[in-house]
């Protein structure tokens, strides 16, 4: 959805700056399965990259990252990425539900 209203805004989403002025209070958890043909998972971990590299983020939270698993499993402060192998783009198997209310129950 974030990403959406960006290319709505700005025809270079990249340019924009609605990720870098992430506020670091709220938790991003973002789930992606590598399956997906429509959106590629890297685009989820750029995601990750560009709030974590955002000034304001690294004054709250550090610039501390954890990249010993991250084709996997991405997480630092309150970002977490969580990328399912054999998971397509709407991730509506019953185990990628579950992976969901897993997440929300994190982030409540």
């Amino acid at each position: 959805l974030l990403l959406q209203e960006e290319e709505n805004t700005n025809s270079n989403s990249t340019s924009n700056g609605t990720l870098d002025q992430w506020p670091h209070h709220v938790p991003l958890y973002l789930l992606h399965g590598k399956a997906d043909t429509d959106i590629p998972w890297t685009t989820s971990q750029e995601v990750i990259d560009r709030v974590r590299n955002s000034r304001q983020w690294r004054q709250h939270c550090g610039t501390h990252r954890n990249d010993e698993n991250r084709n996997h499993h991405t997480n630092n402060a309150m970002t977490h990425l969580e990328l399912i192998p054999d998971g397509d783009h709407r991730l509506s198997r019953p185990q990628d539900l579950q992976c969901l209310a897993k997440a929300i129950e994190l982030v409540l």
